[in-house]
């Protein structure tokens, strides 16, 4: 799959409430708008989006941004600004938690991923590192493939994970680079092998919670994980640190949007 054209400005924008360092504070989640040249068979459109760290504003206020984001999609396809949900599908890059008190911390994100999974036709995705999947190994397990989710590399694999979606190979490689004593991180020579071993099956879009080294980022990301994108050909999403051009390149031919903090709606260009 790759990008052929990408909105800069948001059509929509949901507020929320996030947590800073300084306290809480207000935020937006712009919804954006990508053309790309195939969906899967029977799709209209996709949903990308990650690190959803907020909580509800208003109404329903503490909720977790998640299933408010949800809910909104439902709002906004009864609105016409949105394809059906019925043939919609979404793609999560994780870090779907948020303590009321501070950015991040650990907390289930299993209602999240049920409230996308009951508004639109399927759920893949991947787990970052402030996301739990249940208290125990059985719950996590039974979580895993639900009747139309996945969630990818949940046991972090040392070849990451994979799923075919009506025709649409999806590879997953979960958590980020750092201390494996802490929840959802790994090495990062076992990162890379487990991000070229799915890169070489040339998957239709491949999901990390890891960021690469890019441009215009508050925290560096792998230098290894570039050198692996600058030789693959298709499209990557990543989140874990917002980029201020969250539409980038790599190389000639691998093109990746970085979804930390915001929503992409993908749409097949008409022929």
């Amino acid at each position: 799959m790759n990008i052929l054209r990408a909105e800069e400005a948001p059509f929509h924008e949901l507020q929320y409430r996030s947590v800073t360092a300084r306290g809480p504070a207000s935020d937006s989640l712009p919804f954006l708008r990508v053309t790309v040249n195939r969906l899967p068979r029977g799709i209209d459109a996709l949903v990308l989006t990650s690190d959803l760290q907020g909580r509800a504003a208003g109404a329903g206020r503490g909720r977790l941004l998640g299933l408010v984001v949800a809910e909104e999609l439902q709002r906004l396809e009864q609105l016409g600004e949105l394809p059906a949900l019925a043939r919609t599908g979404v793609l999560l890059a994780g870090d779907l938690h948020c303590d009321e008190d501070q950015r991040g911390g650990l907390g289930d994100v299993r209602p999240v991923w049920r409230a996308f999974a009951n508004h639109c036709a399927w759920v893949v995705g991947v787990p970052g590192n402030h996301d739990a999947f249940g208290n125990t190994e059985s719950e996590r397990t039974a979580f895993q493939r639900g009747p139309n989710w996945q969630v990818l590399d949940l046991g972090l694999g040392p070849r990451g994970d994979a799923t075919e979606v009506q025709g649409f190979r999806i590879a997953g490689v979960a958590g980020i680079i750092g201390r494996t004593d802490k929840p959802y991180r790994r090495e990062e020579g076992n990162f890379v092998s487990a991000v070229t071993a799915q890169l070489a099956n040339r998957p239709d879009i491949a999901i990390t919670h890891q960021h690469p080294q890019c441009e215009g980022v508050s925290r560096p990301g792998s230098a290894a994980y570039r050198q692996v994108l600058e030789r693959h050909t298709g499209l990557v999403m990543f989140g874990h640190t917002h980029v201020q051009q969250p539409v980038l390149r790599f190389g000639r031919t691998c093109s990746a949007l970085c979804t930390d903090g915001r929503l992409f709606v993908l749409t097949e260009t008409v022929k």
